[in-house]
């Protein structure tokens, strides 16, 4: 039985072709998926899939090893931390970061991926912009 945490999405995505659509599952726990990035050296672009459970992160790069393609900087960010507000400065009477206005998420990826999560999440964003 799902929760109303629980649903399915679709999103487009370009991690086998552009704009293919990704079908997806959200179970309700946000530590559950990642954030796939790299850039493409053979087709010269980004590829950014989020929402990626650890399966999906092992088929994305099974599609990359046994298709021989190039690739560089590949990253997997975990969806929780892509959710935070980012650090900012460092203050030194606290010995701690001032938080930022924005998350890591649309520091790394802009506005739109963070819309996308909320989509996917029904968490409201805690961007203060």
């Amino acid at each position: 039985m799902k929760t109303q945490d629980q649903k399915n999405f679709t999103i487009l995505t370009n991690c086998e072709e552009k704009n293919e659509e990704k079908k997806g599952y959200y179970n309700g726990n946000i530590d559950d998926y990642y954030m796939v990035d790299y850039f493409d050296v053979d087709e010269c672009r980004w590829v950014r899939s989020p929402f990626n459970t650890l399966d999906g992160i092992h088929y994305i790069s099974s599609l990359i090893n046994y298709g021989g393609k190039e690739v560089e900087r590949f990253r997997v960010l975990p969806e929780k931390w892509l959710s935070e507000l980012r650090d900012n400065t460092w203050n030194e009477e606290t010995s701690s970061f001032e938080k930022d206005v924005i998350t890591n998420r649309t520091n790394l990826f802009g506005v739109m991926y963070e819309t996308i999560a909320e989509r996917i999440t029904g968490v409201k964003s805690l961007n203060k912009i």
